[in-house]
């Protein structure tokens, strides 16, 4: 169900102020800076294209991440890409024929696969990299917190590819628990957005973290590549149905709304996915014992909100 004002016994807008700071948990901040850094990078490398990026990302989790597994590429569909994402097949099929005709994806009858050239591509090679860092990043800070992580079987040769397809299976799990919370997954990546930016006077390794630094709309667009009109919009719509409140400094998540036991649900479900994606990872051979091994250059920084 979608949270109300009514079901989750919000204040009217004009008592705004009066809302108390949100505690956010650990979980729920760590996967807000980690889609806000895949976001903010991967809507510039696709020019401002939000769709784009994310169905490029769900056809090269599908069909293959490296040049190892081009030979055994599995096609996928416009249809199969509609049914995953929850989104319209015409919206698909318009942005896998710019794909195609881009070059990084091809068709075969009325299948599609990410092309081995495209992947190689400077800017898409790039961003795989960066991707599978800051997924590193998510690992490391989770560990920070307390989590405890699978055990590491270091008889087995890690390899990137696997760090970016657990990291697509998680920002695609937390769409999926979040469908009933949120109209969109413009919705859910601007709310990200604004925990992240929220929590930004604190330390990742806290377990609890205070949201207390509001963010201004047009900060939100300009890291995820929208319309500062349309961030705008949408992030009052979400003070309409609860998620956020608006003060004179911006957006803040709404403590009432995110400790509602819907809420905390959907928080629960999304650790208990993470938890299953990196058992799997485990086995795949991820240095869980020490995960700064695995980083492909620097730990990255967490990417600016300003």
């Amino acid at each position: 169900m979608r949270l109300t004002p009514a079901s989750a016994e919000l204040p009217h807008r004009g008592d705004a102020a009066e809302v108390p700071i949100a505690q956010v948990r650990a979980v729920t901040r760590l996967l807000a800076e980690l889609q806000t850094s895949l976001m903010a990078h991967g809507v510039r490398v696709f020019g401002g294209r939000i769709d784009r990026f994310i169905i490029y990302t769900l056809a090269a989790r599908v069909t293959g991440l490296s040049d190892a597994e081009a030979a055994a590429m599995v096609p996928t569909s416009a249809h199969a890409l509609a049914a995953s994402l929850d989104r319209p097949y015409e919206t698909i099929r318009r942005h896998v024929n710019a794909l195609i005709e881009d070059g990084l994806c091809v068709r075969h009858g009325n299948r599609i696969h990410v092309t081995s050239e495209g992947l190689r591509r400077p800017r898409i090679a790039h961003l795989m990299r960066w991707a599978h860092d800051c997924f590193v990043r998510f690992i490391e800070d989770l560990a920070a917190t307390g989590e405890a992580l699978p055990p590491a079987r270091s008889s087995i040769s890690y390899e990137m590819a696997n760090g970016v397809r657990t990291a697509v299976d998680i920002m695609l799990a937390v769409l999926q628990t979040n469908r009933e919370k949120h109209a969109g997954w413009l919705d859910l990546i601007l709310f990200s957005t604004v925990v992240a930016a929220n929590c930004r006077n604190h330390r990742v390794s806290d377990r609890l973290t205070h949201a207390d630094r509001p963010v201004p709309s047009r900060t939100v667009a300009r890291m995820i590549g929208v319309t500062p009109v349309t961030a705008h919009r949408h992030l009052l719509a979400m003070t309409v149905t609860g998620q956020l409140v608006r003060t004179r400094g911006g957006f803040r998540v709404n403590s009432l709304w995110l400790s509602h036991p819907t809420a905390q649900a959907v928080t629960d479900a999304s650790l208990r996915n993470i938890r299953r994606l990196l058992g799997a990872l485990a086995a795949q051979g991820f240095p869980f014992d020490d995960p700064a091994r695995a980083y492909l250059g620097a730990r990255p920084p967490l990417t600016p909100i300003r």
